[in-house]
């Protein structure tokens, strides 16, 4: 009878071969996960405001003017040559406010919006900036959300719960930083 020493003495190619994939899935998950341990970015405090939906046949659309919400009526098309129907309302945008500190989005009114001062900056104040994910080259590509936004500094990232309902994910609509 052998022991155990002697059985991963004798089946070492065994022993290497079963511990090359421990190895890697514990460097991929310490990948992940340690930039977070040592990171000193502060987590974000600057709230943004976002709508989805809305179309071409939308009665209005957002936008941003000196820090204030307007809510702008769409241009009304040009009739067709071919006096085709012009399309009707088929959905109105949704303007939803991020509170980056519980990751929680609440649907709000145009009127509660425009209360508002919004920055239109790319990045908030504290240097944050919503992103999509970025697809790994081969072979490390694989199925690409669409639907995901996160929240982003150097190598701090997390990701946003947002109501994209079954919106298009050309549909999100970043409006604003809310002023605090």
């Amino acid at each position: 009878m052998m022991n155990i020493k002697e059985t991963l003495k004798n089946n070492i190619t065994l022993v290497i071969g079963l511990s090359i994939p421990i190895l890697m899935i514990l460097f991929v998950t310490g990948s992940i996960y340690l930039p977070r341990l040592f990171t000193t970015t502060q987590p974000p405090h600057y709230s943004f405001l976002y709508t989805i939906g809305g179309d071409y046949s939308s009665k209005y659309y957002y936008s941003v003017e000196n820090g204030r919400l307007l809510q702008n009526p769409t241009p009304k098309p040009a009739e067709s040559v071919y006096n085709a129907p012009i399309k009707t309302v088929t959905s109105e945008g949704l303007l939803f406010k991020h509170d980056v500190t519980t990751n929680v989005s609440t649907q709000i009114s145009c009127e509660e919006a425009q209360k508002f001062t919004l920055i239109t900056a790319v990045f908030s104040p504290d240097g944050f900036e919503i992103v999509s994910p970025q697809g790994g080259g081969f072979p490390f590509s694989g199925p690409y959300d669409y639907m995901s936004k996160y929240i982003k500094k150097g190598t701090y990232a997390q990701k946003l719960n947002l109501n994209l309902g079954e919106s298009n994910y050309w549909q999100y609509n970043f409006l604003g930083w809310i002023a605090q």
